[in-house]
C-alpha cells in the first residue's frame, strides 16, 4: 500500500480527503492542532499524526503529498501579511524541496481561483505558489496544481458566517459574486490531478453564485443587508484561469443553493 502525506489535515479540505483516501493508502496527516488531531484519530485510527508546522516540518519518505496548508482567507492575509507569506509560500518552499528527495510520485497543491490575476496578499501567495510547484518539476515526483473556486460550507467562509448569524448582513455589492464548487467535486479534481502528466494544473469552470442569491437561500427572501463596498484585495468576481469568459458562467439557481445547504 502507498502512503499518502496530507498536510492540514483537520481543516475542511484535509479532512475530507482523508474520509475518501481512508483505507486505500497508509495516510500521515500533519496538522498545527492538537484537539482537531485528535478527534480524526478516534474516526480515523490507522492514520498517523504529525503535530507540526509545514514551515519546520522534516516529512517523512512517502508516494504522494496532498498540500492543504495554508492561510485561506483574503481579510486574515490582508491582516497578516507576514504570516500568510510566512506559511503560503515558506511553508510551501520546505515541504516542496523535502519532496523532491522524499516524495517517490506525485506532490499535488491546493490553489485557488484568487491566483489568477491576483490583487490581495493571499491570492498573490497562491500564484507564487503555484509558480515555485510546477518549476520543481524535473523527473519524478510530479508536481501539480489543483485550482478550486470557493469550496461550499469550508470553515471560517461566508456560508458559516451567514447560518450563524443574527445581525444584520453586510454585502459588499449586489453584483459580487464567486465559483463555489462542492467538497465532491474537489475530490474529483484531486484525483484527477493525481494521474495526470507532469506540470498540470487542474480546475473546473464550476457554477457561479450571486453572495445576494446566498444570504437570502439562508436568511430568506426578505433578509436585511447593507452594501458596504469591496473591501481591500476584492473582486466582484473571480476567473479560473487568464482566458476564463466570466461573461460565459452558468449559476446557480435558488433551488440549487437551498439544496446544498440542505447537503451540508
Amino acid at each position: 500500500m502507498k502512503t499518502l502525506i496530507i498536510t492540514g489535515i483537520s481543516g475542511s479540505l484535509g479532512s475530507k480527503i482523508l474520509k475518501s483516501f481512508y483505507g486505500k493508502y497508509n495516510i500521515i496527516g500533519i496538522c498545527r492542532n492538537e484537539y482537531n488531531s485528535w478527534k480524526l484519530k478516534q474516526q480515523y485510527p490507522k492514520v498517523k499524526y504529525m503535530l507540526c508546522d509545514i514551515r519546520t516540518v522534516d516529512i517523512p519518505e512517502c508516494d504522494y503529498i496532498i498540500n492543504t496548508a495554508a492561510m485561506k482567507h483574503v481579510s486574515s492575509g490582508h491582516d497578516n501579511i507576514d504570516e500568510c507569506i510566512d506559511i503560503n509560500i515558506r511553508g510551501l518552499q520546505n515541504i516542496v524541496n523535502q519532496a523532491v528527495d522524499k516524495c517517490r510520485i506525485k506532490f499535488i497543491q491546493i490553489s485557488s481561483d484568487k491566483a489568477v490575476q491576483a490583487v490581495n496578499v493571499y491570492g498573490a501567495t497562491k500564484y507564487i505558489g503555484e509558480e515555485y510547484v510546477l518549476n520543481a518539476n524535473r523527473k519524478k515526483p510530479i508536481f501539480n496544481i489543483c485550482r478550486f473556486g470557493n469550496l461550499f460550507g469550508s470553515s471560517g467562509t461566508i456560508v458559516e458566517i451567514l447560518k450563524n448569524e443574527h445581525a444584520e448582513h453586510k454585502l459588499t455589492d449586489i453584483n459580487a459574486r464567486r465559483y463555489f464548487i462542492t467538497f465532491s467535486e474537489a475530490i474529483k479534481l484531486i484525483k484527477k490531478a493525481m494521474k495526470s502528466k507532469a506540470g498540470s494544473v487542474i480546475y473546473k469552470k464550476c457554477k457561479v453564485m450571486y453572495i445576494i442569491d446566498l444570504i437570502k437561500a439562508i436568511k430568506g427572501q426578505d433578509a436585511d443587508y447593507e452594501i458596504v463596498g469591496l473591501r481591500p484585495g476584492e473582486k466582484l468576481m473571480e476567473k479560473m484561469s487568464i482566458d476564463d469568459n466570466i461573461e460565459a458562467c452558468e449559476y446557480y439557481t435558488m433551488d440549487e443553493i437551498k439544496e446544498l445547504l440542505n447537503e451540508m
